[in-house]
């Protein structure tokens, strides 16, 4: 991202995923990155052959090998519907797995914290045992939600950096290898109630 607000991608484009207009091959050079309007760049991510970027205005866009809606966008980029008017600034992705987080909102009373989950529920991430459609983003509420200041998802596991009554780190998701930080590892149960990571100063 420069400063003049365009962005720019190399690498593998095998299915578009770098957002410069065409698919197929590599890219061996900074090409710019085709974006939707002109408002700007407020924040963006990679996946696993994907890209979604958040801009000036508030909209959420994404392509390559990702759901959007009922469609693949690929090179061509497509609107996250369900965001708009959200407020949401911050996006984080995981990896391998094809699911997304959103955060609204900066964590206090006055502008309470709100975060949004995009993709397949593998590991519990939403907090619930409702079915939903999956290909459309999804508010996810805990106790200290609103008092959320930061999102991360990492390889399965989400971590939310909590301000407010009850600060710390929480965290849930998948912890086959222990990264939840409870003290447990559970290869096929994921942990679905956020835990506050402890012992750490």
């Amino acid at each position: 991202l420069k400063a003049d607000g365009t962005l720019w991608a190399w690498g593998n484009n095998g299915v578009g995923e770098l957002g410069v207009g065409y698919k197929g091959g590599n890219v061996l050079t900074p090409e710019q990155v085709y974006l939707p309007n002109q408002s700007g760049v407020k924040d963006f991510v990679t996946g696993h052959q994907y890209s979604v970027v958040i801009m000036g205005d508030g909209t959420v866009w994404a392509w390559g090998s990702i759901f959007c809606g009922n469609t693949i966008p690929y090179n061509d980029p497509c609107q996250v519907e369900g965001l708009d008017g959200t407020g949401v600034h911050t996006v984080t992705c995981s990896d391998q797995r094809g699911f997304c987080l959103f955060l609204a909102g900066s964590g206090t009373e006055e502008d309470p914290g709100r975060v949004y989950g995009w993709g397949s529920d593998i590991y519990g991430w939403y907090l619930t045992d409702e079915q939903f459609n999956e290909r459309y983003p999804r508010e996810i509420v805990f106790p200290e939600s609103g008092y959320t200041t930061d999102i991360r998802v990492s390889e399965g596991t989400i971590f939310a950096v909590v301000a407010g009554p009850e600060p710390g780190i929480y965290a849930w998701g998948r912890n086959d290898y222990g990264q939840v930080g409870n003290g447990e590892k559970s290869i096929n149960d994921p942990v679905t109630v956020p835990y506050k990571i402890t012992g750490y100063s």
